[in-house]
């Protein structure tokens, strides 16, 4: 995507989704109650255990790719 998509899609605002994790396992109850509520639920990434002493939050590209985020989110107040 381009930067100025990248941007507007990661920190544009006034986005409501919601997003959560869920195990592996759990995966079909997942998507039998998306079914039931009648709503999209997208799987965009996972979580994995960070090496000892190290509490970080990576976002990488669709190739596994470090990607930089020069945003971080909206600022409602700027």
């Amino acid at each position: 995507a381009s930067p100025a998509a990248q941007s507007a899609v990661l920190a544009g605002g006034d986005d409501y989704e919601l997003c959560f994790t869920a195990a592996p396992a759990k995966r079909s109850a997942v998507e039998r109650a998306a079914l039931r509520a009648q709503v999209r639920v997208t799987r965009i990434g996972r979580v994995i255990r960070a090496p000892a002493g190290v509490c970080s939050v990576v976002t990488v590209d669709r190739d596994g790719l470090p990607l930089a985020l020069a945003q971080r989110g909206f600022d409602h107040f700027g």
